[in-house]
């Protein structure tokens, strides 16, 4: 009977050392149990657009993570906006001048709100304060821009080959492109001299009688 007894106190200790650790596991991961809860604040973001950031994206300053993103919605002022809510580390002061934008890792990657830190003379940021944010680039804007240039080079390159404008006429005509090279050659050619004789710059021709 006394075996079952002892058999029966380790079980009860094996038992609560394993409750034990997976409860401090848990404090580890989420730190948000009841009396262990990580000392956060939030501050309020608005945007006109924010480009596919979702909740729960990482919040960093000047490159290292410092929060998240709780809640996105939409605002009515008067405008439609988009307001997002980011909860940041105590630890962290804000200043007045602080820049909020949405940034991506690479070019479709994941989309975070980068802090870029103000001024040390700037009041600091409160908790619950609502600032205005930078809006995310909308990638099809710049797709666009990009195809327009190369429609534009495009066109460039089929003038020059066409031998239109001062450049095409370079490349086309034989006779303006040597002397263009003559030219050239004539300019080196008295540099060299004025670097070895520079006293013919100031010499006085003779006068005639």
């Amino acid at each position: 009977m006394k075996f079952f007894t002892n058999e029966i106190k380790v079980g009860i200790v094996a038992a609560m050392a394993i409750v034990i650790l997976i409860f401090s596991a848990f404090i580890v991961r989420k730190g948000e149990v009841r009396g262990f809860r990580t000392r956060e604040y939030t501050i309020k973001i608005i945007f006109n657009f924010v480009g596919g950031l979702k909740e729960t994206a990482p919040v960093r300053l000047a490159g290292v993570k410092v929060g998240q993103v709780e809640r996105i919605r939409f605002i009515q002022e008067p405008t439609t906006k988009v307001e997002t809510t980011i909860t940041l580390k105590e630890a962290i002061q804000l200043r007045g001048d602080a820049q909020f934008s949405i940034t991506v890792v690479g070019l479709l990657g994941e989309k975070y709100i980068e802090i870029t830190p103000g001024s040390l003379d700037a009041p600091i940021i409160k908790p619950g304060a609502t600032l205005i944010g930078k809006d995310a680039v909308d990638i099809s804007e710049v797709l666009s821009s990009a195809r327009g240039a190369m429609e534009d080079l495009g066109g460039i390159l089929s003038s020059v080959r066409g031998g239109k404008g001062t450049a095409g006429k370079l490349v086309t005509d034989e006779e303006l492109y040597d002397n263009l090279n003559a030219m050239i050659k004539n300019l080196r050619e008295l540099s060299e001299e004025v670097k070895e004789h520079p006293w013919k710059l100031f010499r006085k021709g003779k006068k005639k009688k």
